[in-house]
Protein backbone atom coordinates (compact mmCIF):
# COMPACT_ATOMS: atom_id res chain seq x y z
CA UNK A 1 0.00 0.00 0.00
CA UNK A 2 1.62 3.47 -0.70
CA UNK A 3 0.99 6.69 1.79
CA UNK A 4 -1.91 8.69 1.36
CA UNK A 5 -2.22 11.89 3.16
CA UNK A 6 -5.58 14.37 3.24
CA UNK A 7 -5.97 17.42 4.75
CA UNK A 8 -9.78 18.80 6.06
CA UNK A 9 -9.70 22.91 6.78
CA UNK A 10 -12.63 24.04 8.83
CA UNK A 11 -13.38 27.17 9.48
CA UNK A 12 -16.75 28.80 10.68
CA UNK A 13 -18.40 27.65 7.85
CA UNK A 14 -15.95 26.70 5.26
CA UNK A 15 -14.62 22.73 4.69
CA UNK A 16 -11.99 22.32 1.98
CA UNK A 17 -11.16 18.88 1.20
CA UNK A 18 -8.13 16.65 -0.91
CA UNK A 19 -9.11 13.57 -1.88
CA UNK A 20 -6.23 10.96 -2.24
CA UNK A 21 -6.05 7.89 -4.38
CA UNK A 22 -3.28 5.05 -4.82
CA UNK A 23 -3.58 3.35 -8.33
CA UNK A 24 -1.66 1.63 -9.78
CA UNK A 25 -1.82 -0.20 -13.12
CA UNK A 26 -0.73 -3.85 -12.96
CA UNK A 27 0.62 -5.18 -16.68
CA UNK A 28 -0.37 -8.76 -16.52
CA UNK A 29 0.92 -11.38 -18.74
CA UNK A 30 -0.94 -15.01 -18.66
CA UNK A 31 0.42 -18.03 -19.56
CA UNK A 32 -1.91 -20.48 -20.59
CA UNK A 33 -1.60 -23.51 -22.86
CA UNK A 34 -4.94 -25.34 -24.67
CA UNK A 35 -6.12 -28.59 -24.03
CA UNK A 36 -9.41 -30.50 -25.14
CA UNK A 37 -9.85 -32.05 -21.63
CA UNK A 38 -9.80 -28.78 -20.11
CA UNK A 39 -13.13 -26.31 -19.70
CA UNK A 40 -12.26 -23.96 -17.29
CA UNK A 41 -9.71 -22.80 -14.94
CA UNK A 42 -8.13 -20.08 -12.52
CA UNK A 43 -7.06 -16.89 -15.02
CA UNK A 44 -6.96 -13.18 -15.07
CA UNK A 45 -7.07 -11.00 -12.22
CA UNK A 46 -8.29 -12.52 -9.19
CA UNK A 47 -9.02 -11.59 -5.34
CA UNK A 48 -6.89 -12.54 -2.68
CA UNK A 49 -9.47 -14.53 -1.44
CA UNK A 50 -9.81 -16.92 -4.49
CA UNK A 51 -9.44 -20.60 -4.95
CA UNK A 52 -7.86 -22.42 -7.63
CA UNK A 53 -9.75 -24.37 -9.91
CA UNK A 54 -9.40 -26.60 -12.66
CA UNK A 55 -12.85 -28.06 -15.06
CA UNK A 56 -11.84 -30.95 -16.52
CA UNK A 57 -14.46 -31.81 -19.66
CA UNK A 58 -14.64 -35.34 -18.55
CA UNK A 59 -15.45 -37.02 -15.28
CA UNK A 60 -11.49 -37.25 -13.73
CA UNK A 61 -11.56 -41.30 -12.87
CA UNK A 62 -11.26 -42.02 -9.31
CA UNK A 63 -12.72 -38.42 -8.52
CA UNK A 64 -14.59 -38.17 -5.36
CA UNK A 65 -16.93 -35.63 -4.86
CA UNK A 66 -15.71 -33.81 -1.55
CA UNK A 67 -12.99 -35.77 -1.44
CA UNK A 68 -9.47 -34.78 -0.90
CA UNK A 69 -7.53 -35.30 -3.86
CA UNK A 70 -3.55 -35.60 -4.14
CA UNK A 71 -1.33 -33.05 -3.95
CA UNK A 72 0.45 -34.44 -6.40
CA UNK A 73 -1.76 -33.51 -9.77
CA UNK A 74 -1.50 -30.00 -9.47
CA UNK A 75 1.55 -28.05 -8.51
CA UNK A 76 1.77 -23.43 -7.93
CA UNK A 77 4.95 -21.85 -7.65
CA UNK A 78 4.90 -19.93 -5.46
CA UNK A 79 3.78 -22.44 -3.68
CA UNK A 80 0.16 -21.99 -1.59
CA UNK A 81 -0.55 -24.03 1.26
CA UNK A 82 -3.83 -25.51 1.10
CA UNK A 83 -6.07 -28.26 0.62
CA UNK A 84 -6.58 -29.52 -2.66
CA UNK A 85 -10.08 -31.71 -3.13
CA UNK A 86 -12.61 -32.64 -5.88
CA UNK A 87 -15.57 -30.51 -5.65
CA UNK A 88 -17.38 -32.75 -7.92
CA UNK A 89 -15.88 -35.36 -10.70
CA UNK A 90 -14.68 -32.83 -12.98
CA UNK A 91 -13.78 -29.48 -10.45
CA UNK A 92 -10.59 -30.21 -9.11
CA UNK A 93 -9.81 -27.15 -6.46
CA UNK A 94 -6.99 -25.69 -4.38
CA UNK A 95 -8.57 -23.85 -1.30
CA UNK A 96 -5.90 -21.72 0.33
CA UNK A 97 -5.44 -21.66 4.09
CA UNK A 98 -4.77 -17.58 4.13
CA UNK A 99 -5.03 -15.21 1.61
CA UNK A 100 -3.32 -15.38 -1.29
CA UNK A 101 -0.47 -12.51 -2.06
CA UNK A 102 -1.98 -9.44 -3.14
CA UNK A 103 0.15 -8.13 -6.65
CA UNK A 104 1.78 -11.86 -7.09
CA UNK A 105 1.48 -13.60 -10.50
CA UNK A 106 1.04 -17.69 -9.97
CA UNK A 107 2.14 -20.00 -12.05
CA UNK A 108 0.27 -23.80 -12.12
CA UNK A 109 1.33 -27.11 -13.61
CA UNK A 110 -1.83 -29.44 -13.65
CA UNK A 111 0.05 -33.35 -14.11
CA UNK A 112 -1.90 -34.61 -16.83
CA UNK A 113 -0.58 -37.55 -16.96
CA UNK A 114 -1.80 -38.39 -13.26
CA UNK A 115 -5.12 -37.23 -14.23
CA UNK A 116 -6.04 -39.34 -17.19
CA UNK A 117 -3.64 -41.98 -18.37
CA UNK A 118 -3.95 -41.42 -22.01
CA UNK A 119 -2.09 -37.89 -21.51
CA UNK A 120 1.87 -36.91 -21.00
CA UNK A 121 1.97 -33.57 -21.19
CA UNK A 122 1.61 -31.00 -18.23
CA UNK A 123 -1.36 -28.58 -18.72
CA UNK A 124 0.57 -24.57 -18.01
CA UNK A 125 -1.43 -21.47 -16.71
CA UNK A 126 -1.27 -18.68 -14.85
CA UNK A 127 -3.16 -15.67 -13.09
CA UNK A 128 -2.42 -12.78 -11.01
CA UNK A 129 -3.87 -11.53 -7.61
CA UNK A 130 -5.04 -7.56 -7.55
CA UNK A 131 -2.56 -5.34 -6.38
CA UNK A 132 -3.79 -3.75 -2.72
CA UNK A 133 -4.47 -0.21 -2.73
CA UNK A 134 -7.00 2.55 -1.60
CA UNK A 135 -8.87 5.55 -2.48
CA UNK A 136 -9.96 8.29 0.55
CA UNK A 137 -12.93 10.44 0.07
CA UNK A 138 -14.60 13.05 1.92
CA UNK A 139 -18.05 12.01 3.55
CA UNK A 140 -19.18 15.01 5.59
CA UNK A 141 -18.26 17.34 7.93
CA UNK A 142 -20.86 18.18 10.65
CA UNK A 143 -22.20 19.19 13.85
CA UNK A 144 -22.44 15.92 16.69
CA UNK A 145 -25.88 17.84 17.59
CA UNK A 146 -27.53 20.43 15.33
CA UNK A 147 -28.15 22.51 17.88
CA UNK A 148 -24.89 22.40 19.26
CA UNK A 149 -22.20 23.90 16.48
CA UNK A 150 -18.88 23.86 18.60
CA UNK A 151 -18.51 20.04 18.24
CA UNK A 152 -18.23 18.16 15.13
CA UNK A 153 -17.74 14.65 13.60
CA UNK A 154 -16.19 14.19 10.49
CA UNK A 155 -16.54 11.15 8.38
CA UNK A 156 -14.34 10.01 5.55
CA UNK A 157 -14.18 6.47 3.06
CA UNK A 158 -11.90 4.03 2.29
CA UNK A 159 -12.03 1.98 -0.60
CA UNK A 160 -9.99 -0.89 -1.14
CA UNK A 161 -9.31 -2.43 -4.36
CA UNK A 162 -9.42 -6.43 -2.63
CA UNK A 163 -10.30 -7.67 0.77
CA UNK A 164 -8.48 -6.61 3.49
CA UNK A 165 -8.62 -7.86 7.47
CA UNK A 166 -10.73 -5.20 8.76
CA UNK A 167 -8.66 -4.87 12.11
CA UNK A 168 -5.46 -4.50 10.39
CA UNK A 169 -7.62 -1.74 7.69
CA UNK A 170 -8.29 0.15 11.37
CA UNK A 171 -4.71 0.55 11.56
CA UNK A 172 -4.12 2.08 7.81
CA UNK A 173 -5.13 5.82 8.77
CA UNK A 174 -4.57 7.93 11.48
CA UNK A 175 -6.92 11.45 12.31
CA UNK A 176 -6.04 14.61 14.15
CA UNK A 177 -6.88 17.83 14.63
CA UNK A 178 -4.52 20.68 14.94
CA UNK A 179 -1.78 17.52 16.57
CA UNK A 180 -4.44 16.08 19.01
CA UNK A 181 -5.67 12.33 17.76
CA UNK A 182 -8.85 11.45 17.46
CA UNK A 183 -10.29 8.24 18.50
CA UNK A 184 -12.10 6.62 15.27
CA UNK A 185 -15.49 4.69 14.73
CA UNK A 186 -15.29 1.92 11.90
CA UNK A 187 -18.03 0.73 9.46
CA UNK A 188 -16.91 -1.99 7.19
CA UNK A 189 -18.61 -2.99 4.35
CA UNK A 190 -16.17 -6.07 3.27
CA UNK A 191 -18.58 -7.36 0.55
CA UNK A 192 -17.87 -4.01 -1.26
CA UNK A 193 -14.36 -3.32 -0.28
CA UNK A 194 -15.89 0.15 1.56
CA UNK A 195 -14.93 1.02 5.08
CA UNK A 196 -16.00 4.22 6.73
CA UNK A 197 -14.70 5.72 9.55
CA UNK A 198 -15.79 8.93 11.81
CA UNK A 199 -14.06 11.09 14.02
CA UNK A 200 -16.45 12.67 16.98
CA UNK A 201 -15.03 15.43 19.38
CA UNK A 202 -13.63 18.12 16.55
CA UNK A 203 -13.68 21.41 18.43
CA UNK A 204 -14.72 24.15 16.24
CA UNK A 205 -12.86 27.36 17.29
CA UNK A 206 -12.51 31.08 16.54
CA UNK A 207 -9.88 30.62 14.12
CA UNK A 208 -9.26 27.84 11.19
CA UNK A 209 -8.40 24.36 12.39
CA UNK A 210 -6.97 21.87 10.61
CA UNK A 211 -7.84 18.00 10.59
CA UNK A 212 -5.35 15.77 8.86
CA UNK A 213 -5.75 12.00 7.42
CA UNK A 214 -2.45 10.22 7.43
CA UNK A 215 -1.16 6.85 6.96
Amino acid sequence: MLQHLSRVLIGLLIVAAAQSCSCRKQKTEETVSYHEKIVAFTSGMVSNQSAVRVVFALPVPDAEPGKEASPSLMSVSPSIKGKMYWEDVQTLVLQPEEKLVSGQKYEVDVKMAKLFPDEEDPFLFSFDVTPQNFRFETVNLRPEVLTDLTMNQFTGKLTFADYDDPDLIEKVITVTQNGKTLDLIWEHQSTEQIHLFTARGIVRGETAGMITVAR
